[in-house]
């Protein structure tokens, strides 16, 4: 599976692809980049954590179900 590569830095999609780990560490950085409020494209999705901020146990299943689903 392949992603369309971010340029985190200058805020636009690339017209390229990145496979592998470095897809799984963009889908982390964007689900991180997310939950700050610091992420480009639409963040509708994901981890409910306004929900989850007063259970520890909660975000951190949140956040596991979140980086399992990624592909690889």
């Amino acid at each position: 599976m392949k992603d369309l590569k971010l340029d985190f830095v200058r805020k636009k999609m690339l017209n390229t692809t990145v496979d592998g780990q470095e897809r799984v560490y963009q889908q982390i950085v964007v689900g991180v980049r997310s939950f700050l409020g610091d992420f480009f494209l639409n963040d509708n999705y994901g981890v409910n954590y306004k929900n989850s901020w007063t259970n520890e146990t909660l975000m951190k299943l949140f956040i596991k179900e979140q980086i399992e689903a990624i592909n690889g």
